[in-house]
């Protein structure tokens, strides 16, 4: 077994979103990673962007592979000092958005957007996730570029 995945899957179990068994869960898996890279804890998965947003096609594969061991892992931890106080803002980042796909999607995308172009006003930003991710509201997107801005991520 790859390192890679059992430590995927200390950190989702440490989450407790993981399911890849729908389309969703496929997505949460993809936003929750993004996010989590973005608060400091590199797990070593590089995105792109793509159809609905940043998307890691090693991450996926890893998530397919953790689903086979996720019930029998053994406890562990996969962090230690500095790292565990960044996995902490970041848990305290998702408490209100890990089961919802559509949220975490918005959030890693803008923030990918203004990753990957540093001078794009908000307002092209937004329009570009709009764009790509047209069921989503724009008070949605507003309220996602807020709490990125607040969290000091964008």
């Amino acid at each position: 077994m790859e390192r890679a995945v059992l430590e995927l899957g200390l950190v989702m179990r440490s989450i407790g979103n993981f399911d890849v068994s729908s389309p969703e869960g496929r997505l949460r898996l993809q936003g929750t990673v993004y996010l989590l890279q973005s608060f400091g804890v590199y797990l070593g998965y590089r995105f792109s962007w793509y159809i609905r947003g940043p998307y890691s096609p090693r991450l996926a594969r890893d998530g397919f592979a953790l689903r086979e061991i996720y019930g029998i892992m053994p406890p562990g931890s996969f962090a230690s000092g500095a790292v565990r106080s960044r996995f902490a803002e970041f848990a305290s980042f998702m408490a209100d958005k890990g089961d919802d796909a559509d949220r975490l999607e918005i959030l890693a995308s803008i923030h990918s957007l203004k990753k990957i172009y540093p001078g794009m006003t908000k307002s092209e930003i937004l329009s570009r996730v709009a764009k790509k991710q047209p069921y989503t509201t724009e008070e949605r997107r507003g309220s996602g570029w807020k709490e990125l801005r607040e969290r000091g991520l964008i």
